[in-house]
């Protein structure tokens, strides 16, 4: 028989959720090995591009009047101005990439196994973008995606479409379209989505590495907005839930997306286990 002092060193059994979680975050957190020169390469490569979009931004800045100016005072903008908007995110979706090559994983925020799906988080923002903005959402041709809901959002449209590309297949082969519910002031809207922005309801979470871009902590947009402004997930965790921003504003996009669990045959067996 066992000692009980030997019982106490034996590890835990893992509940259902919890090997869930292990196999999910093992299969899409995947990465072929770097070599050190692979990885000084993408290290050259997203300080290049940060550099360069700090200069696209200048460049459009007049989009938006300067943020709370352009609010009130909307313009075509210039074809300059055009060219820097599309530049820039173009440089925010390979951003996404190598970030996604360099050192952001993927981190399990909830299982639902009646859904059959789990809900994922990056590590880190992958990128930064203005949440709502008029001018940017016409230059890239997103019809309809520059009025301040979660639904109808530049963002989003970005999201679904640019970024949603350059994710890794890794990730990409197991989402699922999931329905996703967001506030506008008192209202509940509703919008089915691959990838989407945390609301307040997900932020306790992942209590550490919110905000986070390239390992330092930044502002990031929650898709729950006002009217005309949103809501920096950095300020909601210092506790200032009452602070808005003009959704002009470039901040972090940090992405939560669902993956089917029928899509990893480890996970498929754990279900199917009599013991589970």
């Amino acid at each position: 028989m066992a000692t009980e002092e030997a019982l106490s060193d034996q590890p835990a059994e893992l509940s259902t959720e919890q090997l869930i979680i292990r196999k999910v975050e093992g299969v899409i957190n995947a990465r072929a090995p770097k070599d050190p020169a692979q990885q000084g390469t993408i290290d050259r490569r997203i300080n290049d591009l940060v550099a360069e979009s700090k200069e696209q931004a200048k460049i459009a800045n007049d989009i938006s009047g300067g943020g709370l100016v352009g609010m009130f005072f909307s313009r075509k903008p210039p074809l300059a101005q055009r060219q820097a908007v599309t530049r820039q995110a173009a440089i925010q979706a390979e951003l996404a990439t190598l970030r996604l090559q360099h050192s952001v994983g993927w981190r399990v925020l909830e299982v639902q196994v009646a859904a059959g799906r789990a809900t994922v988080v990056s590590t880190e923002a992958l990128a930064k973008f203005p949440l709502c903005d008029a001018e940017t959402a016409t230059t890239l041709g997103y019809q309809g995606a520059s009025r301040c809901s979660w639904p109808t959002s530049t963002a989003r449209a970005w999201m679904n479409s640019a970024l949603l590309a350059a994710l890794p297949d890794q990730i990409r082969s197991h989402m699922c379209q999931t329905h996703v519910q967001s506030r506008v002031l008192t209202q509940i809207v509703a919008s089915d989505d691959w990838l989407f922005l945390p609301s307040s309801r997900e932020l306790p979470l992942m209590k550490q590495r919110w905000g986070l871009l390239d390992g330092r902590p930044d502002s990031f947009w929650l898709r729950d907005v006002g009217l005309d402004v949103g809501q920096d997930g950095q300020r909601v965790l210092s506790g200032d839930t009452r602070t808005y921003n003009p959704t002009s504003y470039d901040y972090g996009i940090q992405v939560l997306a669902s993956v089917s669990l029928q899509s990893f045959p480890s996970v498929v067996e754990i279900l199917a286990s009599p013991n589970q």
